[in-house]
């Protein structure tokens, strides 16, 4: 304990040590904003900030229809870690997966399903209804 005390004070009272330390303060403070306190918009403002909203009515068809065009192409992409994976059914998992896809899922509005649907009908069939070689 004593050894690490005394290697404590050494490395204080380094030059390099405070060099490194106001140059790291320096950097954090710079890239922080100053000002975060939250203000009234006033009227004539360009720009009053942005906000993310799902709205199920668009992200819930394009979900569907990006599933469907995956499984009409038998081909998936997945991203475990980071890295790229492509992935593909066999036969027997590709007909599950269209049936899941053909029952209407409880999280999806009914106007969303029968849109994604609809639009899926550009791709071609419906995993669950292809007939397989």
């Amino acid at each position: 304990m004593r050894l690490l005390r005394f290697e404590m004070k050494r490395v204080i009272r380094s030059l390099l040590y405070w060099l490194v330390f106001a140059i790291f303060v320096i950097s954090v403070r710079l890239q922080i904003e100053e000002d975060l306190s939250l203000q009234k918009p006033q009227p004539g403002q360009t720009d009053y900030g942005t906000k993310t909203v799902v709205e199920p009515a668009v992200v819930y068809p394009q979900i569907m229809e990006d599933l469907l065009l995956s499984a009409s192409d038998n081909h998936f992409t997945a991203y475990p870690f980071g890295f790229y994976r492509a992935k593909t059914l066999d036969a027997q998992k590709l007909r599950i997966l269209g049936n899941l896809i053909l029952r209407k899922p409880v999280w999806i509005p009914m106007r969303c399903f029968r849109k994604a649907m609809q639009s899926a009908g550009r791709f071609g069939r419906i995993p669950g209804r292809m007939k397989h070689n």
